[in-house]
């Protein structure tokens, strides 16, 4: 057999110099990975206002950010939205499935940078904040703008938060409530705060209220209106009637008749002041005077209630009107919608 030709021996090995080639690059090494755009997808002008501002930068956290048409995962497109809505194969049980897989597959963090569009539903939020709890991160916090004609962008300390279900079952906070007596003695100054800003209703404070028991604070939101309610739970139980005392009958008379019962009027158990929406990025915030009292100086619990499509902007600024900057830190229970 005669050996190849030069030029069969090309013809031959071109196939297989162009896949090394392509294999190894034109340097002859491993092709690099594309670097990451690290630009944000949400500006500064479309993440919402918050009066509570004052938190450090996150170091090194987990990066999520949800516009109207995407999630991203330390800048890494995750899910395409429609308008702000996951795919609903890609949520179980309020948990968005690729997200915590996600999550736990990657590096640890201890921290979660936020990054929301004002305009993304409360439903798609209080879904993301599922999906970072069961995931076990609880140290979150919120990309917000400062007031003003000239904002900056800040960050917000989300409170300690938990989520629950839709429907009137309590949730369980750790630690211990803030008696409703403490709302009680203040209720007046509370009813002056209202009544002080863009109020649409303010309960004045009741000639019979309700004692003991603890403090439940519920945030709602709808529409135009922020409604911050103050109710008495795990009352104590009725004092009975205690029996003995009386006179003693003699044999043969007949007793006295009994004295008509007289029906109490029942204490009142809640106040609810409501205010317009535009108070809660205001310099002046009513709804900040209406929780200090209470809350400045101790940690309250609250439950944020309102509906699927409430804007993000609505729920953060709220928490941050509810909880500005120099207040206790406090206790959240998302409730999900119906």
């Amino acid at each position: 057999m005669q050996p190849l030709s030069a030029s069969c021996l090309r013809v031959l090995c071109a196939p297989a110099v162009v896949l090394a080639l392509a294999a190894l690059g034109c340097g002859g090494e491993t092709a690099e990975e594309a670097p990451v755009d690290t630009t944000d997808r949400v500006g500064l002008y479309e993440i919402p206002i918050s009066r509570n501002n004052q938190a450090s930068r996150p170091s090194d956290p987990l990066r999520v950010e949800i516009s109207p048409t995407e999630l991203l995962l330390n800048h890494r497109s995750l899910l395409a939205l429609e308008r702000g809505r996951p795919p609903a194969a890609e949520v179980a049980d309020h948990v968005i499935t690729r997200l915590r897989q996600e999550i736990t597959s990657g590096a640890a963090r201890s921290q979660v940078a936020l990054r929301i569009h004002a305009n993304v539903p409360y439903l798609t939020l209080v879904e993301v904040l599922h999906t970072l709890h069961s995931a076990g991160l609880r140290d979150v916090l919120v990309a917000v703008r400062t007031l003003g004609a000239t904002p900056t962008e800040a960050w917000m300390q989300w409170p300690h938060f938990t989520v629950v279900p839709a429907g009137d079952e309590p949730p369980t906070f750790e630690g211990r409530p803030i008696p409703w007596d403490e709302f009680v003695t203040v209720w007046r100054s509370v009813y002056d705060a209202c009544r002080a800003g863009q109020y649409v209703d303010c309960d004045a404070p009741y000639t019979n209220t309700a004692r003991g028991g603890d403090l439940e604070i519920e945030l709602w939101t709808r529409g135009q209106g922020m409604k911050v309610s103050f109710r008495q739970i795990n009352a104590p139980a009725a004092e009975r009637p205690r029996g003995g005392g009386g006179p003693a009958l003699i044999e043969g008379v007949a007793p006295a008749p009994a004295a008509p019962a007289q029906a109490e009027t029942p204490g009142a158990t809640e106040g609810a002041f409501t205010v317009r929406q535009q108070d809660a990025t205001s310099e002046n915030s009513s709804i900040s005077a209406i929780l200090a009292p209470t809350c400045a100086d101790s940690q309250c619990r609250a439950v944020f209630v309102t509906d699927a499509t409430t804007p993000a902007m609505r729920v953060v600024s709220f928490l941050g009107a509810a909880f500005p900057n120099g207040t206790q830190r406090p206790q959240v229970a998302f409730r999900i919608p119906r």
